[in-house]
């Protein structure tokens, strides 16, 4: 048998690298057709320029900035204006004009991630209180404003949100991350001012939200995960093949560890002095709990539990825990879950991104205004 000759070798290599280069182009241009992956340089893109440093929480919407929102998955396109008191809103006064006034806290979802103003399940609220009634009513939507976790929210409330001197304040509590995000702050008391910060984000110099980039990279490695879909897929996968297969701090969890049992204890506490200071300015604190995507449907959750399959879940566990502590603390609570989880439809969520969308947004709504005649806290058209 005659070994290869070195022209033949120098050949065949040649032509591994173009086969490889040539395919590799050809998945490239797939995953950023049909499965986009994000990438440092597109989360830049994707992040709207609306946001500022702040002086006591981890940030701020910034007053009169605007800016489009576009969906790395193609799934929304939408405009973000904030007015002058950094709320994702109309205009307000800070007195109130003899309208029955809520004031709407929250993350992302009360924010209106991925759908326009309008389509925000707070001013979808303001709109159907207004149906032929005789009082007046004006939802102001502070989501993000307040910060993106119950502690900002208390903190916002106290030194911005109690000026607007709201009869109802809306706590919109993400079920998926609200709880696990207090992990991510840090309470600091700077001259006897309380302020929180975060090591999770931070605002650059064209005032998009980011979060620090974690490991350093160089070379090749940091120009591909910069701007590579394909290559960015293949690192992940191997990350998540070798990454443990517990998830810490899982709210799903049906036996807790100490860690998050401390975060739930912080809840609760938040959620105390949030009412207490409600009473004190004769408002009526409301929780209302927000499912997550992979608790509604019945595929997303069996995949849920296949992805953890190594400890026990409970689907509904963060529901029941918070309604618990309402219940325990004499808090007006509004779960969501029920009502979500019996119509179940798929458009109330965009696929990829997970967040509600407008159809999300408006069953919410009308949910919401429902539970709030049941507690006479508003009144309908008679």
């Amino acid at each position: 048998m005659q070994g290869i000759k070195p022209k033949e070798l120098k050949k065949g290599i040649l032509l591994l690298i173009a086969a490889t280069i040539v395919m590799s182009l050809l998945f490239e241009g797939f995953f950023r057709l049909f499965d986009p992956q994000l990438t440092p340089s597109q989360a830049i893109i994707y992040s709207p320029s609306v946001f500022a440093k702040s002086e006591y929480l981890p940030w701020q919407l910034k007053p009169f900035a605007s800016d489009i929102h576009t969906s790395q998955f193609g799934e929304f396109k939408v405009n973000i204006t904030i007015n002058s008191q950094g709320m994702r809103d109309y205009e307000h006064k800070i007195a109130k004009n003899g309208a029955e006034r809520i004031l709407a806290l929250g993350d992302s979802f009360t924010y209106g991630y991925g759908v326009e103003l309008n389509e925000t399940y707070s001013k979808v609220l303001e709109s159907e209180l207004k149906k032929g009634a005789k009082q007046q009513y004006e939802v102001l939507n502070a989501g993000y404003a307040s910060g993106y976790s119950p502690d900002t929210y208390l903190l916002y409330l106290k030194k911005e949100g109690i000026k607007f001197q709201p009869d109802i304040i809306l706590v919109g509590f993400t079920i998926g991350n609200d709880v696990t995000d207090l992990f991510k702050n840090r309470a600091i008391a700077d001259n006897g001012t309380a302020k929180i910060v975060s090591d999770s984000y931070y605002v650059d110099g064209e005032n998009r939200l980011r979060r620090p980039p974690y490991g350093k990279q160089s070379g090749l490695i940091a120009l591909l995960s910069a701007h590579s879909h394909f290559f960015v897929f293949i690192k992940n996968s191997i990350s998540q093949f070798f990454q443990k297969p517990h998830k810490e701090n899982d709210v799903y969890e049906v036996e807790y560890g100490e860690e998050l049992k401390e975060k739930w204890g912080e809840v609760e506490k938040i959620l105390i002095e949030m009412n207490g200071l409600a009473n004190q300015h004769n408002a009526a604190l409301v929780i209302v709990l927000i499912p997550r995507k992979a608790q509604l449907y019945d595929e997303d959750w069996k995949a849920y539990q296949e992805a953890y399959s190594n400890y026990e879940v409970d689907r509904a566990k963060p529901q029941k825990l918070l309604s618990g502590i309402c219940s325990k603390n004499a808090i007006k609570c509004i779960d969501l879950y029920p009502s979500f989880k019996r119509e179940a439809k798929e458009e109330f969520y965009f696929k990829k991104d997970g967040h509600w969308t407008k159809e999300g947004h408006e069953f919410a709504a009308k949910h919401i205004k429902q539970e709030l005649l049941k507690m006479g806290i508003v009144k309908d058209a008679k």
